[in-house]
């Protein structure tokens, strides 16, 4: 089993320097889009450290748990948020947020005047977004839930994947 002892952080290309962990938040279409091509390009039966931190990270999405508490009943932990659909854009935020409660969830749900989905909290959730300005959206309501405000150094990136 893969266990990183580090953040991975791309060497080469337009993102030099860049730690691939910060791209949960504001591109996981690319990182969904790297994994593809390299699994499409792959010649031998291997895995290198890009494809293993990747599936790594990508798999650690899928089970961070939220931090933040609801906001409509104020005593247990969000699971879900809203985005409320208009005709051009959506709205997204923390009082868009609710834990598992039926109660709760009707709360936000009444809340948009348009279209409305419930998301859990999950990564990849985000694929469902196509633009990486809605991934970024996303991310900062991601960052809000699981109290990771300001900003994120590699080591509080790492740290959080890996807990």
């Amino acid at each position: 089993m893969y266990n990183p002892s580090s953040p991975y952080v791309f060497k080469g290309g337009k993102r030099k320097g860049v730690v691939l962990e910060s791209l949960m938040f504001k591109d996981y279409g690319f990182l969904l889009y790297l994994l593809a091509k390299i699994r499409k390009e792959k010649k031998s039966e291997g895995k290198n450290e890009l494809e293993r931190h990747l599936e790594w990270v990508l798999a650690r999405g899928e089970d961070r748990k939220p931090k933040a508490l609801c906001p409509q009943c104020g005593k247990k932990r969000v699971e879900y948020f809203s985005v409320a659909y208009s005709h051009f854009d959506f709205s997204v935020g923390p009082h868009y947020t609710c834990c598992d409660s039926p109660d709760c969830a009707e709360k936000v749900k009444g809340m948009a005047m348009k279209r409305v989905a419930l998301y859990p909290f999950r990564f990849s959730v985000m694929k469902n977004f196509r633009s990486k300005t809605d991934q970024k959206r996303i991310g900062n309501l991601f960052k809000w839930a699981f109290g990771l405000e300001g900003q994120l150094r590699r080591e509080k990136l790492f740290s959080f994947f890996s807990e």
